[in-house]
């Protein structure tokens, strides 16, 4: 049974890593992200939401081999973000099919309620049950912080069943 944690500063380079991995071929990232040295983006996006979105504003959770990785923004965690944040997220992104999209956190459905906004395994990984555990484990943090069972949100996308 693999062990969570709460993810540090020194975490994070690791898990940039990690997630840039577990969206290489995901169709979202593949639209949304330019092409020229996609997967050096993916990384350098991945890292820059972390570190600067996730850690200050949430929760990054992660296992002590960096195989998965999860961040959660807590409520009205955009508001905090200073705009030069989303000025070097917009220019990771580069030139893509989605370059005239504006670039912010997605809003939650369900007021008040964390956002998990992103959760991502290792390719080599997968197929073991740690994506489950690592929400299961953030969903257990949140609710003894606050003594009682708080919302949190996933927005997501896949591809259409014509897509796939």
């Amino acid at each position: 049974m693999q062990k969570f944690r709460v993810a540090t500063e020194e975490d994070i380079e690791p898990l940039s890593e990690t997630l840039s991995e577990a969206f290489r071929d995901y169709p979202w990232t593949n639209w949304t992200v330019a092409p020229d040295n996609h997967q050096s983006r993916l990384a350098q996006i991945q890292e820059l939401c972390l570190r600067e979105i996730a850690l200050p504003y949430g929760i990054v959770v992660t296992n002590d081999n960096h195989s998965a990785a999860l961040a959660a923004n807590a409520p009205n965690a955009e508001s905090k973000v200073d705009s030069q944040t989303w000025k070097r997220l917009t220019s990771l992104l580069g030139s893509s099919q989605a370059s005239d999209l504006v670039v912010g956190l997605p809003q939650a459905a369900v007021s008040n309620s964390w956002e998990l906004s992103t959760v991502g395994v290792r390719p080599e990984y997968q197929g073991r049950g740690l994506g489950a555990g690592i929400i299961e484990y953030l969903i257990d943090s949140l609710d003894s912080q606050v003594n009682s069972r708080i919302p949190v949100c996933l927005l997501y996308t896949s591809p259409s069943p014509r897509d796939a």
